[in-house]
């Protein structure tokens, strides 16, 4: 028996582990899905709901891309055929902006939301032919906190300007695990774009940046009790910019070669 064989054995000696023996996590179960064979178009996305997947033939043509939406997936692939710019996608959504009240009375909110978590993906896969891909379970960015400019609305007696909100921060990271063979090449890791190329993105994502703090009120002349011009005021202070988010926790990575 040739490696290629052995690793094919090794996939399934796998699977019917996971078939045997159920999780030990509470009010936690898998999914599990076999497909014989599935092909994903030139330019076409997936999406794929299941937490746990055999495949025994995957075929991506160009510019094709999976997204695997459970929080944690496993994947078997006893035989992929990737091609150029291809996409396995497990990123955590950014988070969305502030949004600037349009009066006092809006109760729209001002600050950034925190970003997603990355997804985790766990795959067992031999590849048979190999362009370039590009895995991501990095986490979302955090959404940017709102200016106190145009909230002239809030600004106190003493004119100093309106403090920005605070922004969002970013997702950690979801773990990636990758257990692989080639037939007759080795892959490049996070190097140039070229044959055999695979990207590994699993970094957290980048905390929001904070608001700017508004432009202090301009006082004009004031009045003296006689009716001529006094001193003028003083300004306000620009207000305090808002806190920025903090970046989220990179995602753990496990990579073996099988073969």
């Amino acid at each position: 028996m040739n490696l290629l064989d052995q690793l094919g054995k090794f996939i399934r000696n796998q699977i019917m582990l996971i078939l045997l023996a159920p999780l030990m996590v509470v009010g936690q179960s898998l999914s599990f899905a076999h497909q014989v064979k599935l092909v994903v178009r030139k330019g076409e996305t997936l999406k794929i709901n299941s937490d746990s997947l055999h495949i025994d033939t995957l075929i991506m043509h160009d510019n094709s891309r999976i997204i695997f939406r459970a929080p944690a997936t496993i994947l078997f692939l006893e035989n992929a055929f990737i091609g150029r710019d291809c996409s396995w996608e497990c990123a955590g959504q950014n988070g969305a902006a502030g949004k600037s009240p349009k009066n006092a009375l809006d109760t729209t909110h001002l600050f950034g939301l925190d970003g997603q978590n990355g997804r985790s993906l766990e795959v067992t896969v031999l590849f048979r032919f190999l362009g370039s891909l590009t895995i991501n379970t990095s986490g979302g960015r955090g959404g940017s906190g709102v200016s106190g400019n145009g909230r002239s609305y809030e600004i106190n007696s003493n004119g100093r300007g309106v403090a920005g909100s605070s922004a969002g921060n970013g997702g950690a990271g979801g773990s990636l695990s990758i257990l692989y063979a080639c037939d007759g090449f080795l892959p490049v890791f996070n190097g140039m774009k070229r044959d055999h190329a695979i990207m590994l993105q699993f970094n957290g994502g980048k905390g929001g940046i904070g608001g700017r703090g508004g432009k202090g009120a301009v006082s004009g002349p004031s009045k003296s009790m006689t009716g001529y011009s006094g001193v003028p005021g003083k300004d306000g202070l620009d207000g305090q910019p808002g806190k920025s988010g903090e970046d989220g926790r990179d995602g753990i990575l496990v990579l073996k070669r099988l073969n």
